[in-house]
């Protein structure tokens, strides 16, 4: 088992490492999803779509949950505006309910 961390924010990572968990890598971006195997730990942001992945495979996926404030959103958060958005983890398991396309 090892915990993963991934997030393009860099205010996130200063956040995240002062949380006391053990990681063995950080990504910025998750280009190979094969990394990460039954009983891994992935804390970060993701698309849904590799999150249901992950759940197939028994990988555990904690997303970083923050409120931001409208006139902040797709702006770079620092440290000290990261830590005012309520940073949290939240774990997520995704099941696709249909694999076909549907459209309503």
């Amino acid at each position: 088992m090892a915990n993963y961390f991934v997030s393009r924010h860099r205010g996130a990572m200063l956040w995240f490492t002062e949380q006391g968990i053990d990681i063995k890598e950080y990504y910025q971006y998750c280009e190979d999803i094969d990394l990460f195997i039954k009983n891994d730990v992935v804390y970060g942001n993701l698309p849904i779509n590799l999150i249901e992945i992950l759940t197939k495979r028994g990988v555990r996926y904690f997303n970083l949950v923050l409120d931001v404030p409208l006139k902040r959103r797709g702006a770079e958060l620092i440290r000290r505006d990261f830590e005012a958005c309520n940073p949290r983890f939240i774990e997520y398991q995704v099941i696709a309910i249909k694999s076909k396309d549907v459209f309503i």
